[in-house]
């Protein structure tokens, strides 16, 4: 496999009548397209076209999708989040008994208390 996502294009081009081709759209589904693009038509007081109307040619495709890495996150309570994030377990905690109220964000390595503390204000 060459690319990470596997379909057929399409691009639809539409020949003037004067010797110009234009590049109308590319899509992947020719009927949805069609379908579409004759709502507007008609919308603007056109007619309808058809599909014979224009020129197709089935296209190479090659389309790489990027990965990201989502935080993981558990809320344990109305007070209390844990964020996994890249390699670093964030807490995010506000309790009227703890810290004045006070919205605490703490950044933990895996399996240890905390290296860092932010309380932040109202």
């Amino acid at each position: 496999m060459m690319s990470d996502i596997e379909m057929t294009l399409y691009n639809i081009y539409y020949h003037d009548g004067c010797g110009n081709k234009d590049l109308v759209a590319t899509t992947n589904n020719l009927d949805k397209w069609l379908k579409a693009n004759n709502q507007e038509r008609v919308a603007d007081g056109n007619e309808p076209e058809k599909l014979e109307d224009f020129e197709i040619q089935e296209t190479d495709s090659f389309i790489f999708e990027e990965k990201m890495n989502k935080p993981k996150m558990e809320i344990v309570s109305d007070d209390l989040v844990w964020i996994d994030f890249k390699g670093k377990e964030i807490r995010l905690e506000q309790d009227n008994l703890y810290n004045e109220g006070k919205l605490m964000i703490t950044v933990h390595n895996k399996g240890e208390d905390y290296h860092e503390k932010l309380l932040v204000e109202e």
